[in-house]
Formats: C-alpha cells, structure tokens, sequence
C-alpha cells in the first residue's frame, strides 16, 4: 500500500471517530433558560435541566435517581446559579461525577435571585458565554456569537424597567427574588419576608403594615401564588398588586425567547399598574 493510501486510510478512521458530546446540564430552570440562549446550536454541545420544570425554587428542590444518571456521563459541565441558591445540587452533582466541571454564574448582586432581573441576567449570560468559551475554546466564536444577538434583548428590558416611576418610592415585596429588579428600577423596599422564613407572627405582621402605611408604600409585587401575609396586605392596605413570573418553572419544552417572553410580560404589567 502506497504511503498516499495509508495517509488517506487514517483520515478515513478519524473522521470515524468521534469525541464524546459535552452535556451541559444547568441546576435550576431559569440558569437552563439562559444557558441555552448562548449555547445555542453549537455542534457537539447539548444543554439539559438536572431535573423537570415544575419543582418551585432550587433550594428546597431533590433529584430523582434518574435524574442524577445525567451526571455520570464522560464530558459533563454543570452550570448553577450558586450563592447558596443551589449550593447542595452542586455538592451531590460533584459526589456523583468529581470530574464534573463546574460553572457559576454569580454575580454582585443585593439577592441571590440573580435570574428574575434583566440587569443581573446580563451579567449571568455573560459570565455563562465567557465560562464556556475557556472550557470549550473550539467553540467559541458560536458562544460569543449567541451572546451577542441575545444582549441586545436585555438591554431593552433593562432601558424599561429604568424608565419606571419608582425612584425612591417604596414597594412591598412578597420575597427578595424581586429584590433586584425593584433595585434596577430605583425603588426602595418593603420585604415582607425572605423566601425560606416561615410564617409572619400577627406581631410582625402589624408592624410592616404600619411601616407599609409611614413609608406610603406605592404597590405590592408577588408571585401567582399569595401566602397569607400577602393576602392579610392585599385586603388592608388596598395596595395596587403586581403578580409577577418569577421565572423559577415554565413548560418543559419552552420556545427559544421565553425568557424574554416572560420578563416581557413582568415589566409590562409594571408598566402598566406604575403609570
């Protein structure tokens, strides 16, 4: 055989050859929302959910055994929101699979909840493109490019949510996850309680709402589902109330903007009861 066709022959066998696929698999729903906007389309690359949509926040969210079979796989990245948000996934993730390297996108940020404003999901998505782009260097260009388009997007919803009347005016607030954006928009707040914290005593309860009432508390924001405290608030103080998506679940097939869909609609309803 001819040195030509022995050259050609190995050509042949390692384009056979296939590397192992990278899974990215992101600890919570809005991280995978994000993540698959800057990995998007990049060959040998695929971004999954450690567990089905549906669960509630990460901190008290559990794995399935099968849903723990991902993490066993040759190339895995996992990607986490960290700041004690999903610091024991990370922990049983890195048990399962000490080969596992890991990506955190936190950044400054007055709450954790760095996902449910657009100004601290920049900074995530930024932090994810540049994460990937150093443990996968081949395909960087794909990352920066997907980072690229979806700025943009966030610029906008940042530039709005600015615009909102609410320098210096207080807001009560359901739980911190919306700490950031009322911190985006120049608002002051009002925290009814952090998102772990049980139950409000009446004690604790009398007293935010006279604070509510000195402060001249403008609105309340909360997510769909109302505790107690904040239906006690909704019926005395006659507040204007915003239900907001705090983007911690959605459809287990979303479309490709639905992060921007979602905070899209957030800021439209500030817009609207904010005039």
């Amino acid at each position: 055989m001819s040195v030509k066709n022995i050259l050609c022959s190995l050509l042949l066998l390692l384009s056979a050859v296939k590397l192992p696929a990278t899974e990215i698999i992101c600890t919570t729903y809005p991280v995978w929302l994000l993540t698959r906007t800057v990995a998007e389309n990049v060959p040998g690359c695929s971004v999954d959910l450690l567990m089905p949509p549906g669960g509630g926040c990460a901190h008290s969210a559990a794995p399935r055994p099968g849903d723990l079979l991902k993490l066993r796989q040759e190339a895995v990245i996992l990607v986490a929101n960290g700041q004690g948000v999903d610091d024991h996934l990370i922990a049983t993730a890195l048990k399962i699979n000490d080969r596992i390297k890991l990506i955190k996108a936190e950044v400054p940020a007055i709450d954790p909840h760095t996902f449910a404003s657009p100004d601290t999901a920049k900074l995530m998505v930024q932090k994810i493109a540049g994460e990937l782009s150093l443990l996968l260097p081949e395909h960087q260009q794909h990352f920066q490019n997907n980072l690229h388009k979806f700025l943009p997007q966030l610029e906008k919803l940042i530039q709005r949510v600015r615009q909102l009347p609410l320098r210096q005016k207080y807001v009560v607030l359901q739980h911190g996850v919306f700490r950031n954006l009322l911190n985006l928009s120049g608002g002051k707040e009002l925290l009814l309680k952090h998102e772990n914290a049980d139950l409000l005593s009446p004690g604790t309860l009398i007293s935010l709402l006279q604070k509510s009432r000195q402060l001249q508390a403008v609105a309340l924001w909360c997510d769909e589902a109302h505790d107690p405290a904040c239906k006690i608030f909704i019926r005395t103080e006659k507040l204007p109330v915003v239900e907001l998506d705090m983007l911690v679940s959605g459809p287990a097939e979303p479309a490709g903007d639905h992060y921007i869909k979602v905070m899209n609609q957030n800021i439209y309803k500030l817009e609207s009861v904010m005039r």
